[in-house]
């Protein structure tokens, strides 16, 4: 197919003029010259942001975001009004009709996007974030998120009388029966949610099979991050939730299951250290270890857990409460999150191997972080153009009670909410060949806007 052109500008501009479309235009000096349309400004009236400008020329025009005019967001062939409609016999209003909508249709989901500066806790603002619904997932090794974890590690290296056998089969979807709902039982029975299992049993290898899963992206530095879970009632198992980059650099919530009782339901809050590291990785006796007790059994149903890392501290939460705060050993270095459930049978920590098999189960996992990749960077610096705009940043609603039931356990997504996400990495499906489909939102856009011309083009036009 050939490429149509304007036979002027100032037919463009008519066009635009006379349409349906909320869009208003200003002039500027030198604005209609047949056929060089150098400059013009596009304000959608709902919205904060101006688009500017509208560049055309003889071949194709150009949309560009503010302040951005080397760089087009996309580039079309433009529609010949004057030579379709005299080969045609076409109305002109129907085709400027059509034209007209399309580029508003794009406009309109450009500036009315909101949150495109970041998130907030107080007045602390991330740039880029990961949300994850385990209660509708329904197959974990697809999700662009994460990526279950396959290893052997023997019992000398794990500290204990057992080794870790982590296996993809100890990871498992197990989402709600509808996806109307946001509690109750999941399709494999038992509570909904992503499955994390340490199988029951003495081992004939020596070590216990468990599970884990990290996320895919390792480019966290400072940031929120909160997990809903239930942990096991079945003694013997350590259930962490925990960002890493190294054995000296790692902020870990560990619950073990064999410290529960009518009395006693901690969570042990840890920064792992150079010290803890010379002391056999043991941070009991560091000043960055703390056994904190709770208020509800952990087992009992489902909480959120969360800690909140600075450059100078990390804090813990519980339900929105806060538990403690360590400004020593803070991690300075980028990483990811973990999910993990274990055993090594360490009678000082995890105890077990367990009786039976031990569940985990997690509702969600959400982070909100600065990346340390230069590309996602760049992409912050692009998207949020004036930080002070209304809705430019968006505040993280706190979780303050316990997310169980359909009311408490729909917790809020921005990645759910329409154009809260613009240009952020969200979770996905990755390809049947296990690569991950992403593309910038304005490349997703324009072959969108392609599509639809090519499709009025062949039933309105007939080319």
């Amino acid at each position: 197919m050939r490429n149509l052109q304007w036979s002027s500008c100032d037919t463009y501009h008519r066009l635009l003029k006379r349409s349906w479309a909320p869009v208003m235009m200003r002039k500027r000096k030198g604005w209609l010259r047949p056929r060089s349309c150098r400059r013009a400004s596009l304000l959608y009236p709902s919205s904060r942001v101006t688009l500017d400008a509208l560049a055309c020329d003889q071949q194709n025009f150009d949309i560009l975001p503010p302040g951005a005019a080397s760089r087009p967001v996309l580039s079309l062939p433009l529609l010949c009004t004057d030579d379709i409609t005299k080969q045609r016999g076409l109305n002109s209003f129907a085709i400027m009709f059509v034209a007209s909508f399309l580029l508003s249709l794009l406009l309109a989901i450009y500036v009315s996007a909101d949150c495109e500066c970041g998130y907030t806790v107080n007045q602390t603002l991330y740039t880029d974030l990961i949300e994850t619904d385990f209660l509708h997932l329904a197959n974990i090794t697809t999700n662009t998120d994460w990526q279950p974890q396959k290893y052997t590690i023997t019992p000398a290296l794990a500290r204990g009388p057992y080794g870790k056998n982590a296996s993809l089969t100890n990871v498992l979807a197990n989402p709600l029966k509808s996806k109307y709902d946001w509690a109750g039982e999941g399709i494999n029975g038992g509570d909904a949610g992503l499955q994390i299992l340490v199988r029951g049993g003495i081992p004939a290898d020596g070590l216990i099979p468990m599970g884990e899963l990290a996320t895919t992206r390792t480019d966290m530095s400072f940031g929120t991050f909160r997990a809903g879970m239930k942990v096991t009632a079945t003694s013997g198992t350590c259930g962490a939730f925990f960002w890493y980059y190294n054995n000296t650099q790692e902020i870990d919530m560990e619950f073990l299951s064999v410290e529960y009782n009518a009395t006693s339901n901690p969570v042990n809050l840890v920064l792992q250290s150079a010290q803890s590291e010379q002391a056999g990785f043991n941070a009991v006796q560091t000043h960055t270890f703390q056994n904190h007790q709770l208020p509800f059994n952990p087992a009992g149903a489902f909480h959120e857990y969360r800690f909140d890392w600075s450059s100078d501290s990390v804090s813990f939460y519980a339900d929105g409460a806060l538990l403690d705060t360590m400004t020593q050993a803070v991690p300075t270095s980028p990483g990811h999150i973990t999910l993990s459930h274990w055993s090594t049978g360490n009678p000082d920590w995890s105890a077990g191997p367990p009786t039976s098999d031990a569940i985990l189960t997690v509702e969600y996992l959400k982070g909100y972080f600065n990346s340390s990749d230069p590309a996602r960077q760049r992409d912050w610096a692009e998207r949020c153009r004036n930080p002070s705009v209304v809705n430019a940043t968006c505040p993280i609603p706190d979780v303050t009670e316990a997310p169980n039931g359909n009311a408490s356990a729909k917790t809020f997504f921005f990645s759910l909410q329409k154009n809260e996400t613009v240009n952020q990495t969200v979770s996905g499906t990755k390809k049947s060949d296990g690569s991950v489909l992403e593309l910038p939102w304005e490349t997703g856009m324009a072959m969108s806007l392609v599509a639809l011309l090519s499709m009025t083009r062949f039933a309105w036009f007939g080319l």
